[in-house]
């Protein structure tokens, strides 16, 4: 094997170890998007509750009549 041949080598074995890192990184970020998707779903579930509760807390309230006499 010439030396050439070996810096290609090694060039090459450089490549791959940076292309793993990248696919751990990606795959980690994956199941972080994943995770704030379900974060974020449990929040607009939980805004709608609250939205609600506030719309009714909010309500105009209509006095009791008098009764006719």
């Amino acid at each position: 094997m010439s030396e050439r041949d070996a810096e290609i080598l090694s060039k090459l074995d450089t490549v791959l170890t940076v292309l793993e890192r990248q696919s751990e990184r990606q795959t980690a970020m994956e199941g972080d998007i994943r995770e704030l998707k379900g974060q974020m779903s449990i929040m607009a579930a939980w805004m709608q509750s609250i939205d609600q509760r506030f719309t009714a807390l909010m309500a105009p309230v209509n006095p009791p009549r008098k009764p006719a006499a």
